[in-house]
């Protein structure tokens, strides 16, 4: 099994910056063929239209879904960095639902809290037109205040990643 690599700052899958939703129990372990759909817009906040990339299995009528938010202090980054985790995910049953949200500038924190809040209340909210499972069900891995005003820490691999999914968040 090929784990996809991060483009750009190498983040790693579990960086605070990346918060994981899952709307509901894990999907078959199946292979999909997966479905792009691209600047989804998910919400208007300050007259700035935020969008995201859907990566969705074909075929999967209610796909538990994870909306991730990169890393980048708040202040760069983008969602880029996603496609091959998306595609990775959807061949195996899940959506991935890759956001952009307003980077931080003087005096508008916290506004980049309320996109991704926006973005899970979308997901759910739109689940059937989305394909996704919209479970009251949500776990968010991490929710710590970064050191250093990061956006988050690092897992050191993505076999620590799913030991906490399993062990800690228990949502696999």
């Amino acid at each position: 099994m090929r784990i996809p690599a991060f483009s750009g700052t190498r983040a790693g899958i579990a960086t605070a910056g990346i918060t994981l939703a899952l709307l509901a129990t894990p999907a078959v372990a199946q292979s999909y063929e997966v479905a792009i759909r691209t600047n989804v817009e998910y919400a208007v906040h300050d007259g700035v239209k935020l969008t995201g990339d859907l990566y969705h299995p074909k075929g999967l009528d209610k796909a538990p879904v994870i909306v991730a938010v990169h890393g980048g202090g708040w202040q760069g980054g983008n969602p880029d960095g996603f496609k091959g985790w998306g595609e990775f995910l959807a061949k195996r049953g899940y959506a991935l639902f890759a956001i952009h949200y307003r980077l931080a500038k003087a005096g508008t924190y916290p506004a980049a809290v309320y996109d991704v809040k926006a973005a899970v209340q979308f997901a759910r909210a739109r689940a059937a037109d989305l394909g996704v499972d919209p479970a009251p069900r949500i776990t968010t891995l991490k929710v710590v205040e970064p050191a250093k005003r990061s956006a988050g820490v690092k897992l050191p691999d993505v076999a620590t990643l799913i030991d906490k999914l399993k062990n800690e968040a228990k949502v696999i």
